[in-house]
């Protein structure tokens, strides 16, 4: 059965993680009203882990930062199965950053569609530069 919940270790804690995906050259993929910025490790396990950002400058009240963050996290957990059941990222980590743009609140559809557009931009992911 799969399991749909959103895990602790499923999560992008990490200081030195969430720098290297700013500072090191990361592959993006731009789907409004989201951004996905990430990084692939070649290693033993498969893994991935996300992590969601809302800029404080683009929109002020936190309610409504944590309201599209809870979005975002929904459609997220609910879809992930399309990435993990990908062979293509077998014995690889995924670490990534979802990223919202505008300045005003979007639904709750438009953001599910973003994260469809960006795992279906994802699994056809060959490992060369940008997907916009």
């Amino acid at each position: 059965m799969m399991s749909f919940s959103f895990r602790k270790w499923e999560r992008l804690k990490s200081k030195k993680e969430i720098d290297n995906l700013f500072n090191l050259p990361p592959i993006s993929i731009k789907c409004y009203p989201l951004i996905f910025r990430f990084q692939i490790n070649h290693g033993a396990k498969s893994s991935m882990k996300v992590a969601f950002s809302i800029s404080k400058r683009k929109v002020r009240l936190a309610t409504k930062r944590n309201k599209i963050k809870r979005h975002m996290v929904e459609v997220y957990r609910k879809n992930k199965h399309i990435i993990l059941q990908n062979p293509k990222f077998n014995n690889h980590d995924l670490n990534g950053v979802f990223i919202f743009m505008p300045h005003e609140l979007v639904s709750q559809a438009e953001i599910r569609n973003s994260i469809h557009k960006i795992f279906e931009k994802l699994s056809q992911y060959t490992g060369e530069g940008n997907l916009t």
